[in-house]
């Protein structure tokens, strides 16, 4: 009984304290003496009562909070943050980020790249600790760069303006480091050429018989040769460091312009720059001709380029690109499979290629291609080395390739699966996101399941931090699959009209031609008109199959009379055929187009602008 009667006065007690508490105490003050707890003590005083629960969840004091902690340190980190407690709150942001053991100071770049691997769990922890990275270490370019690619990847024009001034400042800072350095080890290279002269004289002196005392005196007061030859070789990596870094910023921003800004004109100014950089660099010349073709429509001048390249350095990657712009631009059938050919026995993991040509042109059957991969040396690297998760990847994909084939659909579902083990036991964000992906593309217009589709599409969306057009182009159609018009259609009209989306060329044309098949009667000839422009002036096609098989069966139960149409669009889409089998379409031929211009380029004036006319590409 004394126990019960001891409990109750020490509750009554408590309360007639709180209630002191809620009386005596304005709220200002409660804030005053609540700003000076730690998260913890914050977290027990909004258990007080639900006028302190009210207080102590006020964003100011989290927000003070996370700066007090070390969580935002400057501007890159406080907009990070911001970002975050628009959605969700202050107190979600402090419990977000990694707590103190992680937020230390890191004394070098490198230490801080090891740390920040190990916490890159999702698309918005990269670009924080990105942002904390560029805060930590303001004068490191590729840091810089970095944070701009992942902002980048965001469907939001404001987030592109800032991610524009941050390659042009890594620029700055790239071109400006680069040209100190290279002005140094230009001087430390005539010091040494100096002291060399001075040291041959001084010994051509004392053959002669004469002291050269006045040179001995002067170069007992220079350091060695021998040493600034070692302090010259070591500055030596520092430039070429520092042009890397210079080199990889260019190219980021240039590709950063063509597809998201479309300044094609600024683009290939600073594609000039890389040529400056790197003269006569095989993988730039390369990467130019894939540029003009794109954005340029110079498909003469990427021809010759293309030649170049596999004729002075025939790489797996080369060899594959030119067979790529045979088949697609060209229409030379005959050379790419070739080409094809030669990329896979160089570098057996684009076998792919090689597989998707022949299965896209009919110019072999399922099962032999089937039978050919069984034995390729891919297959037998894979086979040697089961833990190899980049040859695995490559593997499913060349099985993923070979159309309507069951046996060669089983294992390519069998290796992405195998690989998502994989990448995920090496943390390989990137690559489980991709094979995520392809794996729920295989399941859905394979076997028709939409619900294991969504759950691969919706994993892989959420890995990627909510943005990857990819997937979220996918779900729209997904939803239209299914037959629920309602909410997929206005889905997919949002993201086509998107600039983000309009960005990505292959995933948006992919979209348009959805958008045909699925819309209403009275829109068939505006969204037609769409994808004659993509298809025919732009020439968007993309590099490795899409399927399209659910859509058509779509079409096949609610749009029979345009079946064989949209079953040809699809074809020419997947480069299975040309354009031209779509002129006796009366509703494609009624469509009139910009003629293109015609191509003048690929002349000598072209290669002597990009320093390549001695090139004997003939």
């Amino acid at each position: 009984m004394s126990d019960t009667g001891s409990a109750d006065s020490e509750s009554s007690e408590q309360d007639r304290n709180a209630a002191w508490f809620e009386i005596m105490l304005p709220n200002e003050t409660v804030l005053r003496i609540l700003k000076f707890l730690d998260a913890r003590s914050l977290a027990y005083a909004s258990g007080v009562n639900t006028t302190w629960r009210d207080l102590a969840l006020r964003e100011k004091l989290w927000h003070n909070l996370c700066r007090r902690s070390g969580r935002i340190t400057g501007e890159f980190t406080e907009l990070e943050c911001r970002e975050f407690a628009a959605i969700h709150s202050w107190k979600r942001v402090y419990f977000w980020i990694q707590p103190a053991e992680d937020l230390r100071t890191f004394v070098t770049e490198k230490e801080f790249a090891d740390a920040a691997g190990k916490v890159l769990r999702d698309a918005r922890k990269r670009r924080y600790w990105h942002a904390r990275g560029v805060e930590l270490f303001p004068a490191s370019v590729s840091l810089l760069q970095q944070y701009a690619d992942y902002l980048i990847d965001r469907p939001d024009l404001n987030t592109w303006g800032r991610a524009n001034k941050y390659y042009i400042r890594a620029m700055g800072m790239g071109k400006g480091e680069f040209e100190r350095l290279r002005q140094r080890r230009k001087a430390l290279r005539q010091e040494r050429q100096r002291r060399q002269q001075l040291e041959e004289q001084r010994q051509a002196e004392e053959a002669a018989g004469g002291h050269a005392a006045s040179v001995v005196d002067h170069a007992q007061e220079q350091p060695p040769v021998a040493e600034l030859a070692v302090a010259e070789a070591e500055l030596r990596e520092a430039v070429d460091e520092a042009r890397r870094q210079y080199i990889c910023v260019i190219y980021r921003y240039v590709f950063f312009m063509a597809n998201n800004y479309r300044r094609i004109d600024e683009a290939d100014m600073h594609f000039r720059v890389l040529f400056e950089l790197l003269p006569r660099n095989m993988w730039v010349i390369e990467q130019y001709a894939e540029f003009v073709s794109e954005y340029l429509s110079q498909h003469k001048l990427a021809d010759r380029l293309y030649r170049m390249v596999v004729q002075l350095s025939a790489s797996g990657s080369s060899l594959a690109n030119y067979a790529l712009f045979l088949w697609r631009v060209r229409g030379v059938f005959s050379l790419a499979e070739r080409c094809f050919q030669l990329a896979a026995e160089v570098d057996p993991d684009r076998y792919y290629y090689y597989v998707n040509f022949m299965s896209r042109r009919r110019r072999a059957s399922a099962d032999s291609l089937y039978t050919k991969l069984n034995t390729s040396r891919l297959f037998k690297m894979v086979e040697e080395r089961p833990d190899d998760d980049h040859r695995t990847f490559s593997l499913a994909l060349a099985y993923h390739q070979i159309d309507k084939h069951e046996p060669s659909a089983s294992a390519a579902e069998s290796l992405y699966k195998k690989h998502l083990e994989l990448a995920r036991e090496k943390g390989a964000f990137s690559s489980r996101i991709c094979t995520l992906s392809n794996l729920a593309e295989l399941v859905l217009h394979w076997r028709l399941d939409f619900d294991t589709a969504e759950q691969l599409y919706a994993e892989g969306l959420e890995l990627s931090g909510g943005a990857n057009e990819t997937i979220q182009m996918a779900l729209a159609g997904l939803t239209l699959a299914r037959g629920n018009l309602a909410e997929g259609l206005p889905a997919l009209r949002s993201l086509l009209e998107s600039t983000f989306m309009q960005a990505a060329r292959n995933t948006h044309t992919e979209g348009l031609i959805m958008y045909f098949i699925y819309c209403p009667s009275t829109e068939k000839d505006a969204a037609l008109r769409e994808v004659k422009h993509a298809l025919v002036v732009r020439r968007v096609r993309p590099k490795l199959i899409l399927m399209f098989d659910a859509h058509i069966a779509f079409a096949r139960d609610h749009d029979p009379e345009n079946l064989p149409w949209i079953e040809l669009l699809c074809s020419v889409y997947n480069c299975e055929q040309t354009a031209d089998v779509l002129d006796a379409w009366v509703a494609w031929s009624d469509i009139e187009v910009p003629a293109q211009p015609e191509d003048k380029s690929g002349t000598g004036d072209d290669l002597r602008r990009l320093g390549l006319q001695d090139f004997d590409d003939e």
